[in-house]
């Protein structure tokens, strides 16, 4: 009987977190170029971390505006003005990047991409682009 519940239990918990995995697989990689080019000017994108106030604080990729995924009309002064200006965001997963970015193409914003969590790497107290990431 116990295994029953064990695979209840597996497959209402681990399916579900790999469906988000799955999903965020999907997302485009992002060119290297345009990252190394941010990296060097910070002018190529409008770079936004949606993850927490405390995760943004613990750590964030230099230049970017933490504007939490949850917390969107409380940072809009943070937003760029011009709609059409290139804006990337991203997370640890890509699940919170890609609900902020969906609000931000509702509020009329056309070039919003979210970076792949493979294009990322969180090192105890630094997060940094995964420039070499392959596709």
């Amino acid at each position: 009987m116990w295994h029953f519940f064990f695979r209840l239990a597996f497959i209402l918990l681990v399916l579900p977190i790999t469906a988000i995995a799955d999903d965020t697989a999907q997302t485009p990689m992002i060119e290297q170029g345009r990252l190394l080019s941010y990296l060097a000017d910070k002018s190529a994108f409008t770079l936004i971390d949606a993850r927490s106030p405390e995760e943004f604080r613990a750590s964030h990729v230099d230049g970017a505006i933490n504007i939490p995924h949850s917390a969107l009309d409380a940072h809009r002064q943070q937003l760029p003005e011009d709609l059409d200006g290139a804006i990337l965001i991203y997370c640890k997963t890509g699940v919170r990047a890609g609900k902020l970015a969906e609000a931000l193409r509702r509020l009329g914003y056309h070039n919003v991409e979210v970076l792949p969590s493979k294009q990322l790497m969180f090192y105890s107290d630094m997060v940094v682009f995964n420039c070499g990431a392959k596709s």
